[in-house]
């Protein structure tokens, strides 16, 4: 038997009738996450860009997720349909220093 908290997440992981517990991890969560990450593992002169899902129903402003070490350079829009009801906007996020 496993004696190790790693070794014995790994086995009941792999038993065929295990099913992961959910977590709840908001988008904004996970976009601050992934903000914070790519400013630790950037090269120089890197640039992190993705598509952000973006409803704009109600003609509101989006707000673009920010880091002290990233700078936002642009932001397009692409609507979906007709009827303007869902878009996502490219992001690129050029390095401007390390942290």
């Amino acid at each position: 038997m496993p004696d190790d908290a790693f070794t014995h997440t790994c086995f009941v992981a792999s038993l065929p009738d295990y099913i992961p517990p959910k977590k709840p991890y908001s988008f904004l969560a996970m976009l601050d996450d992934i903000l914070a990450f790519s400013a630790a593992t950037l090269v120089d002169n890197g640039r992190l860009a993705f598509w952000m899902p973006t409803a704009n129903d109600e003609a509101e402003e989006i707000k673009i997720p920010s880091h002290p070490c990233l700078e936002v350079v642009a932001v397009c829009s692409q609507e979906f349909n007709k009827c303007k009801l869902a878009s996502s906007s490219m992001i690129p996020f050029p390095l401007i220093f390390f942290p």
